[in-house]
């Protein structure tokens, strides 16, 4: 189940790594009818905040074999936010998740947030997530990784945690390269001067929410992530994400964040059947997590589950067998 399920990333992650998706939490009613429109059977929640450990146990035939998702707010933890940190009124919803892992004890859990997390409040806060779900008799392994390494055209770090309760090793499953299957490092073409004023090159992003994108854009229809989007090359114009075409230097549209994210073109088109405008896309797509990465992750555990236990079924999950 995914608790912060936004627009489905780690939904569509579990489903893409043979996991059917149980439930998801998500309180933006615009995420969650795109999330009705795109896995219609899967049962939605609103509020994480009114959400019991019981209400979610109903989803799966046995919470300790199961996989939680959640990529909670983190706009108090970014470098770019105001640093309130988990005392925040969006990033301290983590202690609502606390709650709720404390209460459903899933066998394994998957968390995403930003990398600010690991100096916010000199780093007192990666402290107080480390040792509460220590505390709840989880093992922890957690790693920094970059979509980029993940067949997408993006420089998105982000800082993920696997805690597992049983004989599982979550540091067998996240501590490995992150080339994501031995893809080469992306390209990052130079930033020659535009009619919409000098560019630079591609580099880190001004802020952790904010995109880069370092190199062609790829479509998520050919099996290993290739071709291109009719674009020529990407650059970074005063901060903000630009695509310099053969004439002209535009703004990104929807469907180019959809395979920034790893998302299936069109994916947030819809909410509850009715065409969606650019911005809330825009919101919708900056706030998830990005697919391959996810999935990535999501397949290797599937496999350690299957290694460690002798069985060939999946973790019920995200997802309920």
């Amino acid at each position: 189940m995914s608790l912060f399920a936004g627009v489905g990333g780690f939904d569509l992650a579990a489903a893409r790594a043979g996991l059917t998706p149980a439930l998801a939490v998500e309180i933006d009613p615009a995420a969650r009818g795109v999330l009705a429109d795109r896995l219609p059977s899967l049962p939605l929640l609103s509020d994480v905040r009114e959400v019991s450990a019981r209400d979610l146990a109903t989803a799966v035939p046995d919470p300790a074999d199961c996989f939680l998702t959640a990529g909670w707010p983190c706009q108090d933890l970014s470098t770019a936010g105001n640093r309130a940190g988990l005392d925040g009124e969006r990033s301290g919803l983590f202690f609502e998740l606390l709650r709720i892992l404390d209460g459903l004890r899933p066998g394994w859990f998957l968390l995403e947030n930003v990398p600010g997390l690991l100096t916010s409040n000199a780093g007192r806060d990666m402290g107080t997530v480390v040792g509460s779900l220590a505390d709840l008799g989880y093992r922890l392994a957690w790693r920094v990784l970059d979509a980029q390494g993940f067949g997408v055209p993006q420089r998105r770090r982000r800082l993920y945690f696997l805690g597992h309760r049983g004989a599982g090793d979550p540091a067998a499953v996240l501590l490995e390269p992150e080339s994501g299957g031995g893809r080469a490092a992306p390209y990052r073409p130079p930033g020659p001067p535009t009619a919409a004023g000098p560019a630079r090159r591609a580099g880190p992003a001004r802020s952790d929410t904010e995109p880069v994108i370092v190199g062609p854009l790829q479509t998520s229809r050919s099996p290993r992530g290739h071709g291109t989007a009719g674009v020529n090359d990407q650059y970074v114009l005063a901060g903000h994400v630009r695509v310099a075409g053969p004439a002209a230097v535009r703004r990104l549209v929807p469907v180019e964040y959809e395979r920034l994210q790893g998302f299936p073109d069109g994916w947030t088109a819809t909410s509850y059947g009715n065409p969606q405008g650019d911005v809330p896309r825009f919101t919708q797509l900056g706030n998830a997590a990005p697919v391959p990465v996810a999935e990535w992750i999501t397949r290797r555990l599937v496999a350690h589950h299957n290694s460690t236990t002798g069985r060939s079924d999946p973790p019920c999950s995200t997802a309920k067998r």
